[in-house]
């Protein structure tokens, strides 16, 4: 099915640029699905409550990490879904930037008005939330067991092996950690300890415990040999021993020390059994430890729940990410029972682990205080005693959340919005204020402070997952933020921008590679090395706080020019060699990579004559006009960026409607203007070619559409297939314009370097005004990409190239606009006469100087 995305949004309540973002969860579709790394866990349509997630996912299509699962609920449990979730009220659900509040329709006793159902709340700061769950008060007359709990969906796959939770007897504290993750972090193999391999008759991990002679001799455990483990391999060989293993916190050592100890042990499984907790509360969650003489290195179908080993070195080793999100929560009320519950299948992830919390069927209001870290357990606690100290309130927490969003959001103040109806003003200002908050999430500032007060941080990047000093940034694809999120920061929030730069620049120091896309390290997302336009881009507007990190920024993205470190640097051997991408090699996007790639050179070849680099500032720029020009095709049709092959021929045969193949998520139409940091060269070339024609003529009939419908949109499913970008592109009525993706955002400001800006500004006037809603997005809002967007563009500019500090002039959509700077000074937008009917701009002036040209300089 295609649907529209609406934007892709989740509800988040957290701080601006937080580490952590906290939303409900409303759906499983994980259970139907071949894997559990589902994205699609809520949608503002479904009825379910599943729990409040603590969340890190930046985009649907980038999936999550370091995510665990809050769920209330009264009476008996249930252990699988939708059983374990609840109905909730989305009627008298309440969804702020600081708060979300519901109700669980599920656990009620009477009314709901009257206090008669479970509710719960959360609120959160940069890296500790708050979460208030209300009970109904105990009905005496019923039968009913009315027992409150709180599940703890700590993490999924192979949770059972490598996350916890636990709570200590008589504490009203549950303290675990979860390496739930998509990618983007390092991979180890971390050496047991000597006495987990060496240690005789009966081994003890935590509260568990098994007998070695159950296993097999404990012959060679002086000459202990290595175990690593993975899932997805098969094996073969008789099993020399298995055995029960109580579930502790590791069961994986306790079955590699058994086979190290066994001579005749080459590899062994680790079987997480089905939940087992039954009715009367017994807890028999079990793993099953099998001893093999022989293994097969051969992957299966993934699908297999089970752990295995095999023999590896002479230094015993255990498979690890090097990654953790570690929780400490702390409860106001006595913990009247806790349970960890390993599960296989729950209807949601094939394997899981879980703690349940639960209290006294009398008690009708439980506060949560939770911590997190990426560093340590220790770190979640002193997070937790920082940001939300003992005794603090869940109102008073929640307050302070929305003073800290108000006052950030009142920065940017519409003054005048011109002539409309009360109904209109307030479609306007929820309009601005919606996408000015989704412009102020990411990226996420990943760092914490130490006890001395210094930032830390965990690196992804290091292959050991070690700690360093600093700050760090991520959760943000400059594929899609370089173009709106960095321009528009670097102007209204230059002081937060700076620091995000100081955390990009963390990132090369530790990697040797400024990532293109990073959650919450480098992921093989998206295509060009866009990072570099953004870096370059903050040299120029002197963002670095002093020239040694300017320098290094620098060398940064002059490395990035020459280097296939990154994974998202493909085709640069062929860029370099030959001018362009070449279709032929299994490369992928050629052209859109092509033009990517030009786009970044001319960035850095600013930031290169900046810093005195002339001899990199000429060959960049001749390299990036040398790349768009070999894959301009000026004889098609009059004019189109086209796939070319290895031996310089045009690609044959070429359908310019066709999405996918040489374009990303796009097709040649949306991709015909894409140079903004030639719009003049592109104006030439369309002159220049056959046909009579000029670069306006073509940018109107673009916006006009050239298929059967008129205005209307023309697309064939191409290499691609079919998507909702398709699908939306048509929807929004506006030929090939397809501005539900990041592409053709820079298009409406290509028309006045072409010579027709009057037609550019009718345009732009007519995306805000019709692909924007406090309540929707025409598409994907990545990254607050879309939302930035708006913001400039509705402000009156738009930065055509990163590293130049010209900002093109558009069309303010409203009469004043006050933004208040980081300098102390104050940006004042003013368009006398504006209205729905007037987009167009007559004269501009600067500080009561008139402008001769539709541009404004940063500085």
């Amino acid at each position: 099915m295609i649907d529209s995305s609406s934007g892709s949004l989740l509800p988040f309540v957290g701080r601006p640029w937080g580490m952590n973002n906290w939303a409900i969860q409303t759906n499983n579709y994980a259970g139907a699905r071949a894997s559990p790394l589902t994205h699609w866990w809520f949608h503002p349509h479904d009825r379910e409550f599943y729990g409040i997630r603590c969340t890190h996912q930046a985009s649907p299509w980038i999936y999550d990490y370091g995510e665990f699962l809050l769920t209330p609920s009264v009476g008996p449990l249930k252990w699988t879904f939708p059983d374990k979730a609840s109905a909730y009220n989305r009627s008298s659900a309440t969804f702020h930037p600081y708060e979300i509040n519901i109700t669980l329709e599920s656990y009620c006793t009477h009314n709901e008005a009257d206090g008669g159902c479970t509710s719960a709340a959360v609120t959160a700061t940069e890296r500790a939330a708050m979460i208030k769950l209300r009970f109904p008060p105990l009905d005496k007359t019923s039968g009913w067991d009315q027992t409150r709990h709180l599940r703890v969906l700590v993490g999924r796959d192979m949770a059972a092996v490598t996350d916890s939770i636990t709570s200590r007897s008589g504490s009203r504290a549950v303290v675990g950690r979860t390496s739930a993750n998509s990618g983007g972090v390092p991979i180890g193999l971390r050496p047991m300890r000597p006495d987990q391999l060496k240690r005789a008759g009966t081994h003890r991990h935590g509260s568990s415990a098994m007998s070695s002679h159950c296993l097999g001799s404990s012959a060679g455990v002086e000459a202990a040999r290595a175990m690593s483990f993975a899932h997805g391999l098969h094996f073969l060989g008789h099993d020399i021993g298995n055995a029960t293993v109580p579930v502790g916190e590791e069961p994986a050592v306790a079955c590699a020390e058994a086979c190290a100890k066994t001579e005749e042990c080459q590899a062994f499984s680790v079987d997480i059994g089905i939940s087992a907790l039954s009715d009367d509360g017994d807890d028999s969650s079990a793993a099953i430890c099998n001893l093999k003489s022989r293994a097969v290195h051969r992957h299966t179908d993934g699908q297999s729940a089970t752990l295995v080993g095999w023999l590896d070195s002479a230094v015993p080793q255990v498979e690890i990410f090097n990654f953790a999100h570690h929780f400490h929560m702390e409860f106001d009320e006595d913990i009247k029972e806790f349970k960890k519950n390993i599960f296989r299948d729950d209807k949601m992830y094939r394997l899981g682990l879980e703690g349940i919390v639960s209290f006294d069927e009398s008690v009708t209001e439980v506060n949560i205080r939770i911590g997190t870290s990426f560093i340590s357990a220790e770190q979640a606690s002193l997070n937790l005693e920082r940001e939300i100290p003992p005794g603090t309130t869940f109102e008073g927490l929640r307050e302070m959340s929305r003073r800290v969003w108000n006052d950030l959001l009142a920065r940017t103040e519409l003054r005048d919005i011109g002539n409309s109806t009360s109904e209109e003003g307030d479609f306007a200002l929820r309009t601005w204020y919606t996408n000015l908050y989704r412009a102020s999430v990411y990226p996420r500032m990943n760092f914490e402070y130490d006890v001395s007060g210094d930032p830390v941080h965990y690196s992804p990047y290091d292959s050991h997952g070690r700690i360093f000093p600093g700050v760090l940034s991520t959760d943000s694809g400059f594929w899609d933020a370089y173009r709106t999120v960095y321009p528009l920061g670097s102007i209204i929030r230059a002081n937060q921008t700076a620091l995000q730069m100081d955390g990009w620049l963390n990132a090369y120091k530790e990697s040797g590679h400024l990532p293109g896309w990073a959650s919450p390290g480098t992921r093989g997302a998206m295509t060009g090395n866009m990072q570099d336009a953004s870096i370059a881009d903050a040299i120029i507007k002197g963002l670095f706080a002093d020239d040694d990190k300017a320098n290094l920024a620098y060398k940064a993205i002059l490395d990035d020019t020459e280097s296939m470190k990154a994974s998202n640097r493909k085709g640069l051997k062929e860029y370099e060699s030959m001018g362009y991408v070449p279709v032929g090699r299994g490369i992928g996007d050629e052209v859109a990579v092509t033009l990517n790639y030009a786009l970044a050179d001319f960035s850095v070849a600013l930031a290169a004559t900046e810093r005195g680099d002339s001899a990199n500032a000429a060959r960049l720029q001749q390299r990036s006009e040398r790349a768009w020009r070999s894959v301009w095709r000026p004889k098609f049709k009059g004019g189109f960026f086209a796939p070319k092959q290895e031996d310089g021929n045009w690609q044959e045969p070429f359908d310019e409607f066709g999405w996918g193949g040489a374009y990303t998520e796009a097709s040649a139409w949306q991709y015909r203007f894409y140079l903004p940091h030639d719009p003049e060269g592109l104006r030439d070339a369309y002159a220049a070619a056959p046909g009579n024609m000029t670069m306006c003529d073509f940018l109107k009939s673009t916006m006009e559409g050239r298929g059967v419908r008129n205005p209307g949109s023309t697309y064939h499913n191409g290499d691609w297939g079919l998507h909702h970008e398709q699908v939306e592109m048509v929807e929004s009525g506006i030929g090939e314009y397809e501005h539900n993706n990041q592409p053709v955002w820079h298009q409406l400001y290509m028309f006045a370097p072409a010579g027709c800006a009057a037609d550019g500004q009718y345009w732009l006037r007519q995306a805000m005004s019709r692909l924007y809603s406090p309540s929707r997005f025409s598409g994907d809002e990545d990254n607050g990409s879309m939302s930035a967007w708006f913001i400039l563009s509705a402000m009156g500019i738009y930065q055509l190239v990163p590293g130049s500090t010209r900002y093109s002039i558009g069309s303010p959509l409203h009469r004043h606009v006050s933004i208040a700077l980081d300098n102390g000074r104050h940006l004042e937008i003013l368009a006398e006469g504006n209205t729905p009917q007037t987009p167009y701009v007559h004269a501009v002036h600067f500080n009561e100087t008139a402008l001769t040209e539709l541009a404004v300089d940063y500085w």
